[in-house]
């Protein structure tokens, strides 16, 4: 058989099937629902994808009108046209059709253009259009892959709508975003720096001068870090191009004061680590008696006299009471814990720092009931602010998709059913772990966060 030949087969089996062949035009008749009663929708609609990564895409059809659409009637049946963004691919044989009476078939894809499949049923290797009935709905589920084509950092959008058996256009689209996510290997890069005490003021570190602990530092992506207390910080997973790095001068100690300028800027080069070392006139001041007396039968530490008009305390406070002019003082905590599936010898569900859960695609069967609180003296409702970060990690990857905020002190209890802030679509990764924190700012100065709570889902519903 000639290619001239099978391409004439082709064609008369196309058309025998009544599906759209390129460069063959026509139009549905006007016997067919309004595109606004034909409701599309596709989840999930916004996603982080990594080069490799298939994703599996759910397209949801209901004809709210009071017309048809049928093979034997003006529109020959329907199908799902997509339109498949550049770097992506659509995996041949990942289409299922969910009928009209709840049978799950085969989806065939007889396109030429792979960027732009079509979805029908597959009829023991045929092609067939799909009928749609007034106030019935379809069910489309297929599979795209991100190719090493997909450029790091760029969002691309995957649209869907459905089409009569001529290929003419019937819905309205229904449109997923997809971002491709940067290798931090290749594509990001890394600011290593440190905040040290220029005891000789020459703007070198040398050997004996010392690390500034607590100083805080901005990236101009809006993330923070401190230093550690050898003076050390970084930002990791930035974006190639020109960044700028703020300390800020606020948060060095009492006295010090920066030898340059607090902004930095960064060139950064995909793959490439860059440094910088900010150089401070530390003022120091060593304080008397250097000894430290615990609080015990006797009583609290005595006051400690100090001999200048600023002293800075420093330390770890984990479970440490201090005694300041004779009042003990118990450091503040943030808590928070989740309403595990357990029950308590008392009837009631136990509570717990962690727990598994299947994977949805939407709403959780049962909604999460998180316990929060504040350890120790309680914060000031006038002026204290609460928030709850849900963050979904995926290998070095920390996205924030669900927060929870208010004024005052935090509530007592908080719900939460796993959807986005308008209720549209779920937001815990499948098969991933999230961290679940409690921060607390109590409005002059104090800055409470709770260890994680550790929420894993399943890769199986």
């Amino acid at each position: 058989m000639t290619r001239h030949t099978r391409t004439a087969f082709a064609l008369v089996l196309a058309c025998l099937a009544g599906l759209a062949v390129p460069g063959v035009t026509g139009s549905a008749s006007a016997q067919t629902p309004p595109p606004e009663a034909l409701q599309i929708r596709i989840t999930p609609d916004d996603r982080n994808v990594r080069r490799g990564e298939v994703v599996t895409f759910i397209v949801e059809v209901a004809n709210t009108s009071t017309l048809s659409l049928l093979r034997d009637g003006p529109s020959g049946g329907t199908g799902l046209q997509m339109r498949v963004p550049e770097g992506f691919a659509f995996v041949d044989g990942s289409g299922t059709i969910d009928l009209v009476g709840g049978q799950s078939v085969r989806a065939l894809d007889p396109s030429i253009l792979r960027s732009e499949p079509r979805l029908v049923q597959d009829r023991d290797g045929n092609p067939q259009t799909l009928n749609l009935g007034a106030g019935q709905g379809l069910r489309f589920r297929f599979q795209v892959r991100a190719t090493g084509q997909t450029e790091p950092l760029k969002t691309s959008t995957l649209r869907a709508w459905l089409v009569a058996a001529d290929g003419s256009r019937l819905s309205n689209d229904a449109a997923a975003r997809v971002r491709i996510e940067a290798d931090p290997e290749l594509d990001l890069a890394v600011i290593l720096g440190t905040v040290y005490c220029d005891g000789n003021k020459n703007g070198q570190r040398d050997e004996g001068e010392r690390g500034v602990g607590g100083v805080r530092l901005v990236v101009d992506t809006g993330r923070v870090v401190d230093t550690d207390a050898d003076g050390r910080f970084h930002f990791r997973d930035l974006a190639p191009g020109t960044h700028v790095v703020k300390l800020d001068a606020h948060t060095l100690p009492p006295g010090s004061q920066a030898l340059s300028s607090p902004l930095r800027r960064f060139d950064l080069t995909s793959g490439i680590m860059a440094d910088h070392a900010f150089a401070v006139s530390c003022a120091q001041n060593l304080q008397r008696p250097t000894e430290l007396v615990m609080a015990g039968e006797s009583g609290p530490a005595p006051a400690v006299t100090q001999e200048s008009a600023v002293l800075t305390v420093r330390g770890r406070a984990d479970t440490l009471e201090v005694a300041w002019e004779g009042a003990v003082r118990a450091p503040r905590k943030a808590t928070l814990e989740v309403e595990a599936d357990q029950m308590t010898s008392e009837g009631k569900r136990a509570r717990a720092r962690s727990m598994n859960l299947p994977w949805r695609p939407g709403a959780l069967s049962r909604s999460l009931t998180f316990y929060l609180g504040v350890a120790g003296a309680p914060v000031d409702p006038k002026v204290a602010t609460w928030q709850v970060e849900v963050t979904r990690v995926d290998g070095a990857v920390r996205e924030l998709v669900r927060l929870f905020e208010g004024r005052g002190a935090p509530p007592d209890k908080l719900a939460w059913d796993g959807l986005d802030p308008e209720g549209a679509s779920g937001v815990l990764g499948r098969g991933l772990l999230h961290e679940v924190r409690l921060i607390v700012v109590d409005g002059h100065g104090e800055r409470l966060e709770s260890a994680p709570v550790l929420i894993g889902t399943s890769w199986s519903a």
